[in-house]
């Protein structure tokens, strides 16, 4: 399994950005080229130039060494700072974070063995 990178001040405009996504449920495509547009907004959301096809939200975004460092979530909204739109991903330090402030117990509609493996994910996180 790939590292994940929980500390946003690894992130920043000179990371690389690898993205593997199943858009609209077609076979697997890589988008390489790219880099974030900085740090992590809020050390929550990752913004980079790469064009990602519709369905693709889900999809894992890694750094250049194949560090986990995100989820795909979708297109922004251009704003007076970006001169186009950019794409956003949850950077995966955020969810981590998240997933360890609620039990695992607490999750209505997972079974017991998926919520065994969210419990040895997180787990396997904090090494």
């Amino acid at each position: 399994m790939s590292e994940a990178v929980k500390d946003a001040s690894q992130l920043g405009p000179d990371t690389g950005v690898v993205i593997i996504q199943h858009p609209s449920g077609r076979a697997r495509e890589v988008a390489l080229h790219g880099t974030l547009l900085g740090r992590p907004l809020d050390n929550k959301w990752l913004l980079y130039p790469i064009t990602i096809e519709h369905g693709s939200s889900g999809s894992p975004i890694f750094d250049d060494r194949f560090h986990l460092i995100g989820i795909h979530k979708g297109e922004t909204e251009k704003t007076k700072k970006m001169q186009k739109p950019a794409n956003r991903g949850l950077f995966i330090g955020a969810v981590l974070e998240k997933l360890k402030s609620a039990p695992v117990d607490t999750y209505d509609g997972l079974s017991e063995a998926n919520k065994e493996t969210l419990k040895e994910f997180i787990q396997s996180c904090d090494t």
